[in-house]
């Protein structure tokens, strides 16, 4: 089973590829975005603790 982030990048490579993106590429720029949004999401949540 894919996880959200799974899901989410493997769309985004699709999108990219399919305009005619470098896969390898496209696949690290997934990942740079899922792991900032992670960050950001956490740190919301310890904001919110406060």
């Amino acid at each position: 089973m894919a996880t959200k982030e799974q899901k989410l990048k493997n769309t985004l490579v699709a999108t990219w590829v399919s305009r005619g993106a470098d896969p390898v590429k496209a696949s690290r720029k997934a990942d740079h975005i899922v792991e900032k949004m992670k960050s950001d999401a956490s740190k919301t949540i310890q904001e919110s603790e406060d």
